[in-house]
């Protein structure tokens, strides 16, 4: 988990730097844990050169099972000892016409958390 907590806060660093540059005068609010596990439920149906890219931007490249690694995560800012509740609710919308390829029962794990 270690590895995804250092490639969030460097995404999240680099998104920073390129939403303050079209926006240097004014606030900017964003999450970029939202953000980056919108983002990894695309990554994980990439493939190819976006795979590669992807993994570059969010800089999953030190990260292995970057799912499982964010079911983590979610587990242990949401543990029952603790006095909040974060709740994150991420959705990807395809194109109908767009012929996608079949769903694996290992890709139905972007579902579960």
């Amino acid at each position: 988990m270690e590895g995804l907590s250092r490639a969030n806060s460097l995404f999240a660093l680099d998104l920073y730097r390129t939403l303050s540059e079209s926006n240097a005068e004014g606030n900017m609010f964003f999450s970029p844990l939202s953000i980056s596990a919108a983002l990894s439920m695309v990554y994980l149906g990439a493939r190819g050169d976006t795979a590669k890219e992807m993994e570059k931007v969010l800089s999953f490249s030190s990260v292995s099972d970057v799912h499982s690694h964010f079911e983590t995560l979610i587990s242990t800012i949401n543990r029952p000892s603790a006095s909040y509740i974060l709740k994150l609710a991420n959705r990807l919308y395809g194109e109908k016409t767009f012929n996608f390829l079949p769903v694996s029962p290992f890709h139905r794990c972007g579902r579960t958390f």
